[in-house]
């Protein structure tokens, strides 16, 4: 769980002494950008069927994890091709 002071986080206030904005250090404004970016990955998910890891590491052994065709290893989907070292 985030530990709100160790963030450094500073606060605005205005003439009343009402907080009214955050500072904080970039490094930690940037962190807690990638996790909210998480979380809605998440719950964009959330509804997406899932497998066991029985099943995925069935479908593996008979697919294969990579693409492989006239020399070159692709990933299935859209990725683009790269050559075979």
């Amino acid at each position: 769980m985030l530990d709100i002071k160790k963030l450094g986080i500073e606060y605005v206030t205005n003439h009343e002494g009402e907080k009214t904005a955050v500072i904080l250090p970039i490094g930690h404004f940037e962190e807690l950008l990638e996790d909210i970016e998480d979380l809605a990955a998440d719950a964009e998910r959330r509804e997406e069927p899932v497998i066991t890891h029985e099943q995925l590491l069935t479908e593996l052994k008979r697919d294969g994890p990579f693409i492989r065709s006239n020399g070159k290893v692709r990933l299935p989907g859209n990725f683009a091709a790269c050559q075979k070292t």
